[in-house]
């Protein structure tokens, strides 16, 4: 397949709205069912340790590290309370790892996950831009047939923070300085507000548990 095809292939409305139909996969034929919790909780063990060989290094991070891990942790136990029976049964579909501008005809940005990545990465996307519009999100989810289990799954997501967590590790890599994290902390009363706002528009949809955390 060409660079040209793959893009238009794998392109971001295709795959958010699930076009690829052929690509979707039940859990136990190609692969095994994923834990975000695990992977969540693996990333703040992670950053702990780091951050206790980094002490006095990263002043921001060190200011703002603990808003975000508390964050995942809210995202952690709503997961762990989420009880549904057919959870195990959903099927996978072709997911974005990451949703931005640049990675859209990426092989290596892609996985097999629940449709709820796909929603909850574009919003966050959308969020980070500045592009989203709520009128437009509702379209969107109008459009979307999910359960109860999927649009919590979307929720829960909103609160891992991974734009922050990615930001963090380019600055331990040196790929780019602390401050860049700025951009990020300068908008989190408007993130929360965002929350509130995904939280009423899914509710539209489905009635779902709500986190209350802050």
């Amino acid at each position: 397949m060409s660079k040209l095809n793959r893009q238009n292939y794998f392109s971001l409305e295709n795959i958010i709205f699930n076009k690829n139909k052929g690509i979707i996969i039940n859990d136990g034929e190609l692969i095994n069912n994923f834990n975000w919790k695990v992977l969540w909780q693996r990333k703040i063990d992670n950053i702990e340790n780091q951050m206790h060989h980094l002490q006095n290094k990263y002043f921001i991070i060190e200011e703002s590290i603990d808003y975000y891990i508390g964050m995942t942790e809210s995202a952690i136990l709503y997961m762990n309370a989420l009880n549904f029976n057919d959870s195990e049964k959903k099927e996978k579909v072709l997911s974005y790892i990451r949703i931005n501008d640049n990675n859209i005809g990426s092989i290596q940005n892609l996985t097999f996950d629940y449709a709820s990545r796909n929603i909850s990465e574009y919003l966050k996307y959308l969020f980070i831009n500045k592009k989203y519009d709520y009128d437009n999100i509702r379209n969107i989810f109008d459009t979307l047939n999910f359960d109860e289990f999927l649009w919590a799954l979307v929720y829960a997501r909103m609160y891992f923070p991974n734009f922050y967590f990615d930001t963090y590790d380019r600055v331990i890599s040196g790929i780019i300085d602390e401050t860049e994290l700025l951009k990020i902390l300068d908008r989190v009363d408007e993130y929360e507000n965002f929350l509130e706002e995904i939280y009423v528009l899914i509710c539209e949809q489905k009635k779902i548990p709500k986190i209350t955390w802050y």
